[in-house]
Formats: structure tokens, C-alpha cells, sequence
């Protein structure tokens, strides 16, 4: 699979997203926080629904999720990712 980037979800990169979220006055505001506020606590069982979510919002056309990475799935990507 090739990825056109990424970022990788960290506690410091949730903190900072939440910050400027919440101090923000964007449309969809509450639905980026919920998001947001289950990384924080770890959920990430729902990646895939939350990226269809912001993607179409931000009116996505190519790139919708079908699902979510096994442990074992996104070692193997990330690792091919750092390789490249």
C-alpha cells in the first residue's frame, strides 16, 4: 500500500490538535473535540469512521477508509514506510 504521507497520532500531537480545537472556532468543532478526546483515551477501534468523517466534511473524493490496521497490519506499514 502506498500512503501519500501520514502523520503519526502521538499523545503530544493529540494535545496539540486539542488546543488548538478547542480554542478554535471551526465549523464541525464538537465532532473534531469527540474525535479527539477518544484518541486521547487510547480508542482508536473507530480510525477508519472518524477519517470518513473529517474526510467528508472537508469534501474527500479519493482516500475513504474501509477499515481498520491489525496491530501486525500497521507495524508491516509503518516499517515499509520508514524503508521507503
Amino acid at each position: 500500500m502506498k500512503n501519500g504521507g501520514f502523520y503519526r497520532i502521538t499523545d503530544e500531537r493529540i494535545s496539540w490538535l486539542l488546543e488548538g480545537v478547542q480554542s478554535s472556532d471551526l465549523n464541525h468543532k464538537q465532532t473534531y473535540l469527540n474525535i479527539l478526546n477518544q484518541w486521547q483515551q487510547g480508542n482508536f477501534a473507530e480510525a477508519d469512521v472518524h477519517h470518513n468523517t473529517i474526510w467528508e466534511l472537508q469534501g474527500g473524493t479519493i482516500g475513504k477508509a474501509t477499515g481498520v490496521y491489525s496491530q501486525e497490519e500497521e507495524q508491516a506499514f509503518l516499517e515499509s514506510y520508514e524503508n521507503q
